[in-house]
């Protein structure tokens, strides 16, 4: 809020800064607003800005790496900081953040993927350092392979999110695990899981019929947590399909219960309980029944080991096939329910609740889980779906552990944030 009590709010979909006075429900655009580019009247994830005494705007332009100085009035604005490409020069900037501008016009900058803090005289063609500069210090030196970035994706569903991430992290690491063969730590960028995903998607669709807002069909998940278990959370949010993650180790009668009130169209089973679970499974025509094996973990091609259905790489073969459209079927609303999510049951009786769209989909910016690498232990998350959307929010990584390698993995992954048992 400026000195004359203007409300500027930066829309970083919307590439623009607007001004509102008191009582206004519209505003007026005051920066950006013509797209996603770096031309002079465009910005590109318009971050944190300033306003001075004259009503000049400074905006963080994150992505195309300077910081724009929108004078009143203009249409567009005039680099005062950085706009030499992204870089750690002292004429660049890597993600700028934080802008502040003393009465002087002397700009202050908080320089993020260069870890430093940054000042830029009225005029000069390049800044100083005043505050760090030197490579991100971390008690326990984390790979810098995966350490987490600056960038974040965004979505107003859960659907537009899981995109916007496979495209802006691409080539980042997304899920790391231990081969069975050879004990070998493997990532899985967010490329790899993408094309998974989507072919996934693709062959879904055709068991997933008659979507709209008020008819959501339902998949449920018997099957403890791995890359294609994973794969599966996202491929049926792409889908537009309510997930139901149910602890398989829960008595026989609550399974039973799980399966006859959501009648689902998809039901995923983990070859680890293809016994128990297959005494309650009722082939129907229009179901598809999904194995994953412990082979699958790199997605190699297997077959079913549980008749009447198909293993999950045979559906991701089927689905490299097929040219059928993932987008949604219809919009959704943040009332949407998009998953029935339930306690581990290890007290006696599982607990369950329902999650609408906007608890999946985080819009805060001070997330203190999200930004770093985390390593999962339990077999069974239940609450796995939410932070890993979190996780995908910000393009970092996550270590699937088990008892065995856990404090081997701890060492290599070095991770910080555990996701583990009560018990461990």
């Amino acid at each position: 809020m400026d000195d004359q009590r203007y409300l500027y709010i930066s829309d970083v979909e919307k590439r623009e800064i607007r001004r509102y006075q008191i009582g206004d429900n519209n505003g007026i655009v005051v920066a950006g607003g013509y797209g996603k580019d770096d031309s002079l009247n465009q910005l590109n994830v318009p971050t944190n800005i300033f306003v001075d005494r004259q009503q000049a705007v400074y905006v963080s332009d994150q992505n195309n790496h300077p910081v724009m100085k929108w004078n009143k009035g203009a249409t567009k604005g005039i680099v005062v900081a950085g706009g030499q490409g992204e870089g750690k020069t002292l004429t660049q900037l890597s993600y700028p953040n934080g802008v502040f501008v003393d009465t002087l016009g002397t700009i202050y900058i908080a320089d993020s993927r260069n870890h430093r803090a940054m000042r830029w005289p009225k005029g000069v063609t390049h800044g100083t350092v005043i505050v760090g500069g030197n490579a991100l210090a971390h008690p326990h030196k984390l790979v810098p392979h995966i350490l987490p970035t600056q960038q974040r994706a965004y979505g107003s569903t859960s659907a537009e999110l899981i995109n916007n991430a496979f495209k802006v992290f691409g080539s980042s690491p997304f899920i790391g695990f231990r081969r069975q063969e050879d004990r070998q730590l493997v990532w899985l960028t967010y490329s790899d899981m993408a094309s998974k995903c989507y072919v996934l998607a693709k062959y879904w669709k055709q068991f997933l019929l008659n979507i709209s807002q008020n008819t959501r069909p339902y998949i449920v998940l018997f099957a403890d947590t791995s890359p294609p278990y994973i794969a599966s959370l996202l491929a049926g949010l792409l889908c537009q399909a309510v997930l139901i993650p149910t602890n398989a180790t829960l008595q026989i009668d609550a399974l039973t219960h799980v399966l006859s009130t959501a009648d689902p169209s998809i039901i995923i089973v983990d070859e680890k309980y293809f016994d128990k679970i297959s005494s309650i499974l009722v082939p129907k025509s229009n179901i598809l029944i999904i194995t994953i094996s412990q082979r699958e973990e790199q997605f190699q091609p297997v077959t079913s080991f549980l008749k009447n259905s198909i293993s999950l790489t045979t559906a991701l073969e089927l689905g490299a096939k097929l040219s059928n459209d993932i987008l949604p079927n219809s919009s959704l609303s943040n009332e949407t329910i998009s998953a029935i999510l339930s306690t581990s049951g290890s007290t006696g009786y599982s607990k369950g609740a329902i999650f609408t769209e906007d608890l999946l989909v985080s819009i805060d910016t001070f997330t203190l889980i999200s930004p770093f690498i985390r390593i999962d232990y339990q077999p069974f998350d239940p609450i796995l779906l939410l932070s890993l959307m979190s996780t995908i929010q910000y393009g970092t990584s996550r270590g699937l552990t088990n008892l065995k390698d856990m404090w081997g993995d701890i060492k290599d992954v070095r991770p910080t944030s555990l996701d583990l048992s009560p018990a461990i």
